[in-house]
């Protein structure tokens, strides 16, 4: 189990390790195209409201393909615990590190705003000194939005983080209930992840260093629980599927 989730996790850390290595960064003249709206597309399934139904659509592949459905049930509130236990991670971990949204990071070096009056500000004030910011560029509307709405500390990436630990629940639930369908549901899982942990970084919310942690997070929270769920008798047996 230990090896099985550290090889996806490291298939994970692929993406901030080849920013990392390549020297990429987001700029903030970047031009933005038709890619950075489909990668909106994708980051808006792993952040409010839309997770929810995301998790609600995950749920029910577990249903239908889980034939015991005591054991999917059980496995569905085990993922949602989960989730909630790494997102209130994040949350103690943001104000702690105090670490700047690289877009955050450009306007206040251009506004020669100081960080600390940025961060005293309200929620919703700091997001409408991200659409003064904004007002009168190319940025399109849709990107100034999100942008406004996500004013918090940048580490670790939230978004990264719930993508995240959906890949170690399904491949953790793949190996635990021996159901080869659920391990095909882990593919296709890890291929939504790496596009949303890609998309942070191109639309300039998050570093490389936001989503190593977020990732690093995650495969803690799923060692630790897969660590033990193996002893509880009622998962610990073939799905036969």
């Amino acid at each position: 189990m230990l090896k099985r989730l550290s090889i996806y996790s490291v298939t994970l850390l692929l993406v901030p390790f080849f920013a990392f290595v390549s020297g990429w960064h987001w700029q903030p003249d970047h031009v933005v195209g038709g890619w950075d709206y489909g990668l909106f597309l994708i980051t808006e399934t792993a952040g409010k409201p839309f997770a929810i139904v995301t998790c609600g659509a995950f749920a029910l592949f577990y249903l239908v393909l889980v034939k015991n459905k005591k054991r999917a049930v059980a496995a569905i509130i085990v993922m949602a615990l989960a989730l909630g236990i790494t997102q209130g991670i994040k949350s103690v971990l943001k104000p702690a590190l105090k670490a700047d949204r690289p877009f955050v990071t450009a306007m206040l070096a251009a506004k020669t705003l100081p960080k600390a009056d940025f961060y005293l500000h309200s929620r919703k004030v700091r997001g409408e000194l991200v659409k003064h910011y904004y007002n009168g560029t190319n940025t399109p509307q849709w990107l100034v939005e999100h942008r406004a709405q996500e004013t918090s500390f940048s580490l670790p990436s939230g978004h990264s983080l719930f993508a995240a630990m959906w890949v170690m629940l399904a491949v953790g639930f793949a190996m635990l209930l021996r159901n080869r369908y659920l391990a095909y549901f882990s593919y296709g899982v890890t291929a939504w992840a790496i596009l949303v942990l890609t998309s942070r970084l191109v639309l300039g919310m998050h570093s490389p260093a936001d989503l190593a942690l977020a990732i690093g997070t995650a495969w803690l929270v799923a060692v630790l629980l897969f660590s033990f769920l193996p002893r509880l008798n009622f998962f610990n047996i073939t799905d036969n599927a």
